[in-house]
């Protein structure tokens, strides 16, 4: 894997899990976490 492959998949599962956490209520407390 090169490098910029490797931050493409970064960006993506980053950019999964913010969606997923969207869906979640208590997302204000992961945020913070995340932050």
């Amino acid at each position: 894997m090169t490098y910029s492959e490797m931050a493409d998949h970064v960006i993506i599962k980053t950019w999964i899990l913010r969606e997923e956490l969207k869906k979640i209520p208590t997302t204000g407390i992961w945020t913070a976490h995340l932050q």
